[in-house]
């Protein structure tokens, strides 16, 4: 009997086939968020080119509006919003005040909503995040570590958190991965609804080489 030839079936890609079928009031906003900066007119960047870091010029006309904090900077510039995490020298580690600075500026970004329509995060110098700062780590741990004093809540810590907030914000969150981007770094670029890696990109994690649970991730 001769075997019998289907002619493929065409599949017509649904409008939110990348962002998968979204029913949650965020994720539709992410969606919608997305879809409008995505009929704005893009950039090009050619291969060899790392990604822009925010800019430091005030003029909102030619170059939108730059937030410095102490240790990231901001950019609002065409509805989207870029942050730059500002510790080269650390290879940006996070520490209890990036952190901090991130919560504060994701929940300013999230009340600007519809006007910021989309976040990147990126990084400054060689690399995107290195994870947490561990020379960091005893100071904070004479401070009670990175839980907040003023909230008895034993739930995850502020770093833990930064992964579900990026989550929660309407906009869709694109990292912008340069160089390394380990143990917290590599959370944040996984918890970013996409992710664009140059050349140099490097993704990591001693939680997973050693068999240990992945706490930057942990909502996954």
């Amino acid at each position: 009997m001769a075997a019998e030839h289907h002619k493929p079936t065409k599949i017509q890609a649904s409008p939110d086939c990348g962002l998968m079928r979204l029913t949650q009031p965020i994720a539709r906003a992410k969606l919608s968020a997305f879809s409008a900066v995505h009929k704005s007119p893009a950039t090009n960047y050619s291969d060899t080119q790392e990604f822009p870091m925010a800019s430091t010029d005030t003029d909102t006309e030619n170059t939108g509006m730059t937030t410095k904090f102490q240790h990231i900077d901001v950019e609002r510039r065409d509805h989207v919003a870029t942050i730059t995490l500002q510790r080269p020298d650390r290879l940006n580690a996070l520490n209890r005040q990036m952190a901090q600075e991130l919560h504060d500026v994701l929940d300013q970004l999230s009340g600007e909503f519809p006007e910021i329509r989309a976040v990147i995060i990126t990084g400054a110098g060689r690399g995107f995040c290195s994870g947490a700062d561990v020379g960091d780590m005893p100071a904070r741990m004479a401070e009670g570590g990175d839980r907040d004093p003023n909230n008895p809540d034993p739930g995850p810590s502020i770093t833990m958190r930064l992964a579900p907030h990026l989550r929660e914000i309407p906009q869709p969150v694109i990292a912008a991965v340069n160089g390394v981007a380990a143990g917290a770094g590599l959370g944040i670029a996984l918890a970013s609804d996409i992710r664009i890696a140059s050349e140099s990109a490097r993704f990591t994690s001693v939680f997973v080489k050693r068999s240990f649970g992945f706490p930057g991730c942990w909502r996954f």
